[in-house]
């Protein structure tokens, strides 16, 4: 627990010294994507990848609202969902959890497979390599394996 306080208290003062508030950190658009283990592939995983984006943070209870688009290729045909999120950020713990609200589009998956829209839980890093910027790292709720995940970042590579 004292490890969590202080790495609250290192990140949020990080942003209060680079004048950035949660809102400015937030309302970005973040990017990245995640991996689950599957027997359907070669590689033994699925891999999708992220955007979230036109968020907007309320600062008076640290929860936001967002759009997040997920694409999946399989077999060079590309598989997009859109779906509308809230989220809410725990500022003692530097975590967030999103969940989903509504989908907005979603493409029909081939071969029986179907979109899956779980609650995921996120730690919130500071990224060491781009002063500024954050990642928030974490899995699904029905992910379990270490090497399952979702990342996003809200540095523009």
């Amino acid at each position: 627990m004292r490890k969590q306080i202080l790495l609250f208290l290192f990140i949020f003062s990080t942003i209060l010294l680079s004048a950035q508030s949660a809102a400015d950190v937030f309302e970005t658009r973040w990017e990245g994507g995640a991996q689950s283990r599957t027997d359907l592939t070669e590689s033994g995983y699925f891999v999708v990848q992220h955007v979230l984006s036109d968020v907007d943070y309320n600062s008076s209870d640290d929860t936001f609202t967002g759009k997040l688009t997920t694409t999946f290729n399989l077999d060079g045909s590309n598989y997009i969902t859109k779906t509308e999120i809230k989220g809410r950020v725990n500022i003692e713990s530097a975590s967030c959890k999103i969940s989903h609200s509504w989908t907005l589009r979603e493409d029909q998956l081939p071969g029986g497979l179907y979109w899956i829209h779980e609650d995921i839980s996120l730690t919130i890093y500071q990224d060491d390599e781009h002063s500024g910027y954050y990642y928030l790292y974490g899995q699904s709720e029905s992910k379990y394996y270490d090497d399952e995940y979702f990342l996003i970042s809200n540095y523009p590579y």
